[in-house]
């Protein structure tokens, strides 16, 4: 018995020997792995101010490519239209619209309101207007610019400054070209009446450029 145990103990003491190296070494290896230290990290050096800093890009000069280029000023401007002059044929129909009522289709100042009213409409033939700046009591462009905007206090003459400048000016234009044809008219008459001119005397050529001009 004693042999066959010796025999086994013998036979076994060699693996238990090897295995507990084994176990060791493995122990050994993790304490010198845990123990092992980290190296401490690099110091960061903060920037120099007073080094130049490096060169910008420089902007491109006007737009970007990706902004429109602004839009250049069209023709069609609302305040320049509203400001264009109107023709002949425009400032009647203003007149027509506006003022015929009371000084009648001509200007003679007897519209159809005209007999309601007092004091009586101004008659743009006869040439006489009250308010004016010129000694010889015909008006100027702006004394009529000037009723038109203020009207007549004491009348049935409103204020027509919500008609723009250039609709006003068309409704002088005509207003001037009433009172010329009723000065025309006048000075007819008068070769007729005091100078005894027959219509083919009026009529012929000289005569004629007299009246245009007067």
């Amino acid at each position: 018995m004693r042999a066959d145990c010796w025999v086994v103990l013998g036979a076994s003491t060699p693996r238990r020997s090897w295995a507990g190296a084994l176990v060791f070494a493995v122990i050994c290896g993790l304490l010198l792995t845990g123990c092992r230290r980290t190296p401490p990290p690099a110091p960061v050096t903060p920037p120099d101010s007073s080094a130049p800093a490096p060169d910008e890009p420089a902007e491109p000069e006007g737009p970007s490519p990706e902004e429109p280029a602004p839009d250049e000023p069209k023709g069609d401007d609302p305040a320049a239209e509203a400001s264009a002059p109107l023709s002949a044929e425009q400032g009647k129909q203003l007149y027509v619209q506006h003022c015929t009522g009371c000084h009648g289709d001509t200007g003679d100042g007897v519209g159809l309101a005209a007999a309601f009213l007092f004091p009586k409409p101004r008659d743009f033939r006869a040439g006489r207007f009250r308010l004016v700046s010129t000694s010889n009591l015909v008006p100027l462009r702006q004394d009529l610019h000037d009723v038109l905007l203020r009207g007549m206090p004491g009348s049935s003459m409103p204020p027509w400054k919500h008609l723009s400048k250039a609709e006003r000016d068309a409704l002088v234009d005509e207003i001037m070209r009433m009172r010329a044809e009723g000065a025309r008219a006048s000075f007819v008459r008068v070769l007729k009446e005091e100078e005894e001119y027959t219509d083919e005397e009026i009529a012929e050529a000289e005569v004629q450029d007299e009246i245009r001009e007067f």
